[in-house]
């Protein structure tokens, strides 16, 4: 292990390079990226986590960043496994839609916490990158397969396989670029 990354215990070191695939090289690099973030406090706080999106192409809706902090941070306090995670999540989304980022994408999205998608939640979301309501209306159309007016995660997981370009824009409103 690096010199930079000497605080962490060699069982966080192995775990995170484990669970998230990583070379010591890249986990060095994650951590002092994260040490120069979180400072003293060892975690980012919301604050902290909102910065992330300083450099984006996009305006993001506070509701937005906070559904995604919250699917990723434990307590309010963002770790550093928390911020793997992000790293992880954050790069590119070509390799199609994995289940974890689904899985953050559903949440952000599913606003009232029901476990469906309405409509309305569904609309407001693509307003971050899509002007035209009529192509709104069509994507709702065509996620919602069984008609129920409500996008099941089954449902969001198989258009996002379907709808690739969307997909992508999708994680590039949703998950900042931190390294």
């Amino acid at each position: 292990m690096g010199k930079s990354s000497s605080k962490l215990s060699s069982k966080e070191s192995r775990f995170l390079m484990e669970v998230y695939s990583l070379t010591d090289e890249q986990l060095d690099e994650v951590y002092r990226d994260f040490r120069a973030r979180a400072g003293k406090k060892n975690y980012l706080d919301f604050e902290d986590f909102r910065a992330l999106y300083s450099g984006s192409r996009f305006e993001h809706d506070v509701s937005d960043q906070l559904a995604v902090f919250r699917a990723l941070a434990d307590s309010e306090r963002l770790t550093l496994a928390g911020y793997v995670r992000l790293c992880q999540l954050s790069q590119s989304a070509g390799s199609g839609p994995d289940p974890e980022r689904l899985r953050v994408l559903f949440s952000v999205m599913d606003e009232d916490q029901s476990g469906t998608i309405s409509e309305d939640e569904f609309c407001r979301f693509l307003a971050n990158f899509v002007d035209d309501e009529t192509t709104m209306q069509n994507f709702f159309a065509r996620a919602d397969e069984d008609k129920s007016k409500l996008i099941y995660f089954h449902e969001f997981a198989k258009f996002c396989r379907k709808h690739r370009r969307a997909f992508r824009l999708m994680c590039a409103y949703v998950f900042p670029q931190v390294r």
